[in-house]
């Protein structure tokens, strides 16, 4: 036979005519997966037509036609590109044998229409894992997803799923490893293959005897490739000694594919939130988040009964710095400012920076005694050299506004106060932090 590569009949000689009960014109024009049998289609779909793209040859695989009379044909087909043939205009030249007599491949035809039974189901899982990966919107949700689809695809009631978090990797979803897998976790990381340890022929005894006590007999690792980059890896254990196809490594893989795509999504959805409410120079809080981080304080304070502060931070000399060493270097002052202010507070604390040269400091909790304390270790904080440039000093202006059940102020109200009673240390310096 002849096809077109998307499957469109051209020819069929009188053979194939002859088995298939029909005649030469009813077969040209239609669709090879048509003239199947609902096995085969299968088979034809997710493993026929991927070989032939990606190699341009399929060699003697188990396909059968539907006859006339809803009668089977079983055949063995090969199949090739010729070379001379272009993307657009190729053509599939196909030989068919007649597979009726051929005793000896019956195992192989049952192991065909096995295999394209679990190609079916794979198929689902695969369906079902995209779409949910499509509406995580955590680490974690992806997490549990590659898990449970791993679990589903693998039959295996034991999943676990381990994320690269900056030098490490943590579990995030699944039944944490057994302890005496983990040098499986580490040789999966370093390897670009799926790693497959059968327990009893390549372990150690104490390694073999801990984890058959957890009955554990067989271990599979794949990693989460992003290009070429490992986002971190899925570990299957099983109560027995399984076989591993290749067709289960590369099932594996594609779902640890998946995931990766997904885990980049989240992570550039992260970096464009985190963009959106910080300062791109020194990673504070900009004007945005810290509206929002006064209202939740606010909020906060009304229903717990507690005071917080906001310390406004006006830094003096910083225009004659720039003028005097240039922006690159007042750009590094900045960084510096907000590194030191953010070593000066808590972390439920907000360090936001609001203008030019001006810094915000929200403080959970703070009474006006403890704004006081946080202002003079600003001051203190600015009195300390900066390593930017040699004989740098900075000096700062500070003000602060506390919102208590004894002195409430409204969002507006706390900012205002506390800039005023900045800008009054300004024309003040020699005094203490105004409020």
């Amino acid at each position: 036979m002849t096809t077109t590569l998307d499957g469109m009949v051209i020819d069929a000689n009188a053979t194939m005519c002859s088995w298939l009960e029909t005649e030469s014109a009813e077969l040209v024009g239609k669709d090879l997966s048509s003239l199947l049998t609902g096995a085969s289609q299968l088979f034809y779909d997710t493993r026929y037509v991927p070989v032939l793209r990606l190699r341009g040859r399929v060699n003697e695989v188990s396909m059968s036609f539907a006859r006339a009379d809803g009668s089977s044909f079983p055949t063995f087909v090969s199949a090739h590109v010729p070379k001379a043939d272009d993307e657009t205009s190729a053509r599939v030249q196909l030989a068919v044998f007649d597979a009726r007599e051929r005793r000896d491949y019956e195992r192989e035809l049952l192991s065909a229409r096995r295999a394209a039974e679990s190609s079916a189901a794979r198929v689902e899982v695969l369906h079902a894992a995209g779409s949910q990966f499509a509406a995580a919107h955590t680490r974690d949700e992806v997490g549990s997803i590659l898990a449970d689809a791993a679990r589903r695809a693998f039959d295996t009631a034991r999943a676990s799923v381990l994320l690269q978090s900056d030098a490490t990797v943590e579990l995030r979803a699944g039944e944490p490893a057994p302890e005496a897998a983990h040098h499986v976790v580490e040789r999966a990381l370093a390897e670009s293959s799926v790693v497959v340890v059968q327990v009893a022929d390549e372990l150690d005894e104490a390694s073999v005897r801990d984890l058959r006590k957890e009955r554990v007999e067989t271990i599979v690792a794949a990693r989460i490739l992003a290009e070429t980059d490992a986002l971190g890896l899925v570990l299957l254990t099983f109560g027995r000694p399984r076989p591993w196809p290749e067709g289960d490594s590369e099932l594996a893989l594609t779902l640890g594919r998946m995931a990766a795509q997904a885990l980049d999504r989240i992570a550039l959805l992260d970096r464009l939130a985190h963009h959106a409410t910080h300062d791109q120079l020194t990673g504070a809080a900009n004007r945005l988040l810290l509206e929002d981080r006064v209202a939740e304080e606010e909020s906060r304070s009304r229903l717990a009964g507690e005071s917080f502060a906001v310390v406004m931070i006006d830094l003096d000399g910083f225009k004659a710095i720039n003028d005097r060493h240039g922006h690159h270097t007042g750009d590094e002052v900045l960084r510096v400012v907000a590194a030191r202010l953010q070593a000066l507070v808590r972390d439920e604390d907000t360090v936001a920076r609001v203008g030019g040269d001006e810094f915000v400091l929200v403080c959970r909790g703070a009474n006006t005694a403890d704004a006081e304390r946080i202002a003079a270790r600003v001051r203190d904080a600015f009195a300390e050299p900066l390593d930017v440039a040699p004989g740098l000093q900075l000096a700062a202006s500070v003000g602060f506004a506390v919102h208590s059940s004894s002195t409430p102020r409204t969002i507006a109200e706390l900012l205002r106060d506390a800039d005023a009673a900045m800008y009054r240390a300004k024309a003040h310096p020699e005094a203490s932090a105004p409020r």
